[in-house]
């Protein structure tokens, strides 16, 4: 069976899916998309053809030249010996973001700049049954933070709104490139700052740096990306996103503060320098600390605590779990799986000396507690 096949098959009717198009803007959402006939057709006609040289061809024959002084010259020879870069030619775009001249010579052969290679990520990671929709090349230009070839790009018939650009540009290393980079691309191409890239994406969970622009900034740990995006109107609280599985159905939030504070399975590492700013934007306080308190990061307590964090309610959930640990009643699965990696983790000298840390804190903050009463 087909990941399509798959997807169709083992996915609910929704009733609120048409809200998950941006109004019209994005071309096509993560749900109903995938039983479009004439999507599943595109997508068909975006795949590799097997006669033709393949992307990974291309690309090797390609990159031979880049630091060619005009490539060109030795790539217009390699199309006139037989080397046809026309069929597949859509696949390899997404390789050349950082090399200029070869992407327009590319283009110039006629190539669909709006055709993408569903089997691949943008970083190049081979999918072996998810399908990953966006332009990748848009997405690559991105993260290069060069305008000037996006812009080119796109007038060459790439759609700005099938892409990752506004999530990619967190991977630009010059700080001046990510801003400019970040406001043409809401400015110019009306980019939405809060758009959530599981809509062009039919992965079989959540990636790690699922969510919106900012969650991606988090991800990527670049915080002058995610300063400007907050700037720029992007939620603290991270994207809402429709969920219709195990009977429930509604909207719930993919949260930047978690991954800010906590990071992502293990597959993450926290990035404690963005939660001062998205607790300055307007991230819930109060969910922050607890939250904070319950992965024992001190860090993260501390900005909120600075910031004038009642700890009333903190200091009531650690007692209750306190008294539910000792009593061997968890209030649920999740508290149950919770107690046990925090066992697990008394192996760990860090994990430890992070678990003492928060003991010490939440002591002294009863304490405070008790004498301002």
């Amino acid at each position: 069976m087909s990941s399509l096949e798959h997807s169709e098959h083992h996915r609910p009717e929704p009733r609120q899916v048409c809200a998950e198009h941006r109004s019209g803007r994005q071309t096509r959402c993560e749900i109903c998309a995938i039983k479009d006939p004439t999507f599943r057709k595109a997508v068909a006609a975006d795949q590799q053809v097997p006669s033709a040289p393949s992307q990974y061809e291309i690309k090797t024959r390609l990159r031979e030249h880049i630091n060619d002084p005009d490539p060109s010259i030795a790539l217009d020879a390699l199309v006139e010996s037989g080397l046809d870069v026309r069929t597949n030619g859509h696949c390899a775009l997404q390789d050349f973001a950082d090399s200029p001249k070869i992407l327009c010579w590319l283009l110039e052969q006629g190539i669909d700049a709006n055709r993408t290679d569903h089997d691949r990520e943008e970083s190049g990671f081979r999918l072996y049954g998810p399908i990953e929709h966006s332009l990748k090349v848009l997405n690559n230009i991105g993260a290069t933070g060069n305008i000037e070839l996006f812009d080119h790009v796109v007038a060459r018939g790439a759609d700005p709104l099938r892409s990752f650009a506004l999530h990619s540009v967190s991977r630009c290393k010059d700080p001046e490139k990510t801003v400019n980079m970040i406001d043409h691309l809401i400015d110019v191409h009306h980019m939405d700052v809060n758009f959530d890239n599981e809509s062009l994406r039919d992965y079989f969970h959540a990636s790690p740096d699922s969510g919106g622009p900012l969650h991606a900034a988090v991800y990527h740990k670049n915080l002058v990306a995610a300063e400007h995006l907050l700037k720029c109107g992007a939620d603290p609280e991270g994207v809402e996103r429709y969920q219709d599985a195990n009977g429930f159905k509604g909207t719930y939030r993919c949260c930047v503060m978690h991954l800010a504070i906590d990071g992502d399975c293990s597959i993450t590492c926290p990035y404690l320098p963005a939660v001062g700013p998205l607790l300055d934007a307007g991230a819930n306080i109060d969910h922050a600390f607890i939250y904070a308190v319950e992965r024992n990061m001190v860090g993260a307590a501390t900005a909120c605590l600075d910031r004038g964090v009642d700890p009333t309610a903190a200091l009531k959930e650690v007692d209750d779990r306190e008294a539910r640990r000792l009593a061997g009643t968890p209030e649920d699965e999740d508290e149950a799986t919770r107690e046990l990696e925090e066992e697990e983790l008394e192996h760990h000298p860090e994990a430890a000396e992070r678990r003492r840390e928060m003991k010490e804190l939440m002591k002294m903050l009863k304490q405070r507690h008790h004498e301002q009463r």
